[in-house]
C-alpha cells in the first residue's frame, strides 16, 4: 500500500512550519508554474542556481481544499523520486488540479511553487469514448493477520476507523470496455475522493487492452491506501459520497460514486 510520507527531512519540517501557506520558498531553487504533459505524465522543472543537486521532489494535492492532504514523493519512493537533473516526470497528478510541488537540494537547499495540470477533454480515441467504458465495483475487507478477503454489502467509517490497523478496506474495481477492433494501450491512472476534499491516485499503469468481447481488466483490492491514509493524516473517515475516477492516457474516462455509511 502506498502510504504518504509522515516525515520527510528535517529542513522540511522547519521550514514548512515556518511558511504561512502559499508563501514563496527562500533559496537557490526556482521551480516552474508552468508544466508538460505527455499522454497523462506531467513534467516538472525548476532552476537553481546555486547547483544543490541531486533534488528529492514531492508533491501534495491542494485544490483550494482546507482539508490536511498527504504527501507523497513523486514517483513512489524516495530513491525513484532523486535526480540529477533539474526535471522529474510525475504520473500521480491529474489534469485541472492543483498541486504544491516540493524541490528539495543539498543543505537547505528549498524550492516549492503551486502548479495547476492543463485541463483534459473526457476520453476519447477513435471511435471509442467515455461513454462506453463501463466500471463494476465490490467492496472488500482484506483481514490483515490472516491475508483472508471477504466481500462487504457497503463500507461503514466505523469499521474502517476500528479496524484500520488490523483490516484493509478498498474494492474490487473492474474495467469493462466493449468490444475492440484492435488493442489499445493506454496509461491507466485512477484517483479517489473523500466527501472533506481528501484526493489521492490509487493505481497508475501502462496496460493494454486486448480485443475480444466483453473485455475487462480488474484490480482486487483498491483503494486500501486511500482510506488508511485519509484517516492517518485527517484524522477521519467520514460518512458521505465518495468518488473514484478513471483517466486514460490524462482524460478522464469514467467517474463512480459509492457512500460510505
Amino acid at each position: 500500500m502506498k502510504r504518504y510520507i509522515a516525515g520527510l527531512l528535517a529542513v522540511l519540517a522547519v521550514v514548512m512550519l515556518a511558511w504561512p501557506l502559499g508563501a514563496a520558498a527562500e533559496g537557490t531553487i526556482t521551480v516552474n508554474p508552468d508544466v508538460r504533459v505527455d499522454n497523462g505524465r506531467v513534467t516538472v522543472s525548476w532552476t537553481d542556481s546555486g547547483n544543490n543537486g541531486p533534488y528529492s521532489v514531492i508533491y501534495e494535492h491542494y485544490d483550494g481544499s482546507s482539508t490536511k492532504q498527504a504527501r507523497f514523493w513523486a514517483r513512489d519512493a524516495e530513491a525513484d523520486s532523486t535526480t540529477s537533473a533539474t526535471s522529474m516526470v510525475l504520473e500521480t497528478l491529474l489534469p485541472g488540479h492543483q498541486y504544491y510541488v516540493y524541490v528539495l537540494g543539498q543543505g537547505s537547499a528549498l524550492g516549492v511553487e503551486l502548479i495547476t495540470v492543463p485541463a483534459a477533454p473526457a476520453f476519447e480515441d477513435g471511435k471509442l469514448n467515455a461513454s462506453q467504458i463501463r466500471v463494476g465495483v465490490d467492496f472488500k475487507c482484506l483481514r490483515l493477520n490472516t491475508n483472508s478477503t471477504e466481500s462487504l454489502q457497503a463500507l461503514s467509517s466505523a469499521d474502517i476507523k476500528q479496524h484500520i490497523d488490523d483490516r484493509a478496506y478498498g474494492m474490487r474495481y473492474e474495467i469493462s470496455l466493449p468490444q475492440l477492433a484492435y488493442a489499445r494501450d493506454y496509461f491507466v491512472q485512477i484517483a479517489m475522493f473523500a466527501p472533506n476534499g481528501y484526493e489521492q491516485i490509487v493505481h497508475c499503469s501502462q496496460y493494454e487492452f486486448s480485443t475480444g468481447k466483453g473485455f475487462t481488466h480488474y484490480l482486487k483490492l483498491l483503494g486500501a491506501s486511500f482510506f488508511d491514509n485519509l484517516y492517518s493524516v485527517t484524522g477521519d473517515v467520514p460518512a458521505g459520497t465518495y468518488r473514484v475516477e478513471l483517466y486514460f492516457n490524462g482524460m478522464l474516462a469514467h467517474t463512480k460514486s459509492f457512500t460510505v455509511r
